[in-house]
């Protein structure tokens, strides 16, 4: 197998078409067909399946494509890291990490990054269980901080837990405030939430729908973690905050927890890699540091 035949099967998957994987590569279509059909006949399985919808993968084909994701992801790392070591580049690590993490070891991580690699590339996005799997699985991602059901992670990735994380719900304190609710009373409320498969918004509302919880109202799904705290904060919705997120910083701006009768489970936090990825020397150092501030960390 060839670069190229990856590159194109991967391609494929991303935009779903051989005109659409033509255009990502820069290639003519004819190019893209006969990568394809080479790489078939190279493992000499029938990987795709040519319908008037489109092209789906077979089973062969679906396995082919995680292990090209994985050496493609594995190449590109390598070659960063070449050119970091022989100095015709500087390290970069891409993290993801939920707010509530965000919240108390983000800083101490950076400024760590930015102590052993000054010239040093860090980007950070907000980790939600179901927009870092994919970019775990194409290497967009080295590694990622986040909520989860150990139990519900994919098989290729390794879940590493470092404590738990209680979520409360919250409102904004007015002369109305009723600040002792029951479940079912609050569910009477309006409501803004990050409904996205794998937050922890999500975990909480799957439990309280198997206690037969019904909401009154729909939902406000919102997946920025900053506009459901301005929602929270300038309208009197209710919503569900990390413990430790509300009494260090959500508190001080006019929101109050609302006791009752008694709170979701706690969820897993920990640092979710993908299986057999080789990591820089710069991620390798954050990975070791995220686990000693994380250890133990019951939030």
């Amino acid at each position: 197998m060839r670069i190229n035949q990856l590159e194109a099967i991967t391609a494929l998957a991303e935009t779903g078409s051989i005109r659409g994987a033509a255009r990502a590569l820069g290639l003519s279509q004819s190019a893209v067909t006969r990568a394809l059909k080479e790489l078939e006949r190279d493992t000499g399985a029938h990987l795709l399946d040519r319908q008037t919808e489109g092209t789906k993968f077979t089973r062969a084909g679906t396995v082919l494509l995680d292990h090209a994701s994985l050496a493609l992801a594995a190449i590109r790392r390598a070659k960063e890291e070449v050119r970091r070591i022989s100095g015709q580049d500087t390290a970069h690590v891409r993290i993801a990490v939920t707010p509530a993490v965000a919240n108390t070891k983000l800083a101490r991580l950076v400024t760590a990054f930015q102590s052993d690699f000054p010239d040093g590339r860090l980007q950070i996005q907000t980790g939600v269980l179901s927009t870092v799997v994919p970019a775990l699985r194409t290497g967009d991602l080295d590694f990622a901080m986040v909520l989860a059901k150990p139990e519900e992670i994919p098989p290729d990735l390794s879940f590493e837990q470092l404590g738990e994380m209680r979520m409360i719900p919250i409102t904004r304190l007015t002369t109305d405030t009723c600040v002792k609710m029951s479940w079912e009373a609050l569910a009477q409320k309006r409501w803004v939430a990050n409904m996205m498969p794998g937050s922890a918004d999500h975990i909480v509302f799957e439990w309280l729908n198997s206690r037969g919880i019904q909401f009154t109202h729909p939902l406000i799904e919102c997946s920025s973690p900053y506009l459901k705290m301005i929602l929270n904060v300038s309208t009197d919705v209710v919503a569900l905050s990390p413990a430790p997120l509300y009494h260090s910083q959500l508190h001080a701006l006019g929101l109050v927890a609302i006791a009752v009768p008694d709170l979701p489970p706690p969820i897993a936090l920990g640092i979710l890699l993908r299986d057999q990825m080789p990591q820089s020397e710069a991620a390798q150092m954050l990975l070791a540091l995220a686990r000693r501030l994380g250890g133990g960390m019951a939030l």
